[in-house]
């Protein structure tokens, strides 16, 4: 395994989120600039060759930071210590939608975003001059 890889995605993930490695996780590349958590267990069990579609979608390396997924965000959102916007029912059901919202111009660059009023990681969006842009996969999107 690529453990130059996964050093550099965990640094990335602390400087951008202030969270720290997760015990049992390995992080791997997996095609063009993605990257898919995998449980230690189960990564002993595989042939290199399986690897690649081992585990789930984590995230997406941008050239100006590190863009997780849905799931990813769930992982390491409770662990985040910074560029967590947490929005209220209104504004999660808004991005849900698959809309962009307005948040603190504060913010800047790939946040976690999370529901505050039922303590939920609902994915990660690209913070820019007062607004929160979705990244909400279209197949998940309420309507």
């Amino acid at each position: 395994m690529d453990k130059q890889f996964e050093d550099y995605i965990w640094h990335q993930l602390q400087a951008q989120f202030d969270v720290q490695r997760i015990n049992g996780v390995r992080l791997l590349p997996s095609g063009k600039k993605r990257v898919r958590a995998v449980s230690e267990a189960l990564l002993s069990k595989l042939s290199d060759k399986s690897t690649v579609s081992a585990g789930i979608y984590f995230a997406t390396l941008m050239p100006d930071g590190i863009r997780l997924s849905v799931e990813g965000a769930q992982m390491v959102g409770e662990k985040a210590k910074k560029n967590v916007v947490e929005i209220d029912s209104d504004l999660a059901e808004k991005w849900l939608r698959g809309e962009n919202i307005p948040i603190q111009p504060t913010f800047k660059g790939y946040v976690i975003v999370k529901d505050k009023s039922r303590n939920d990681f609902l994915g990660c969006g690209l913070a820019k001059r007062g607004t929160l842009i979705n990244f909400f996969p279209k197949a998940r999107r309420i309507t």
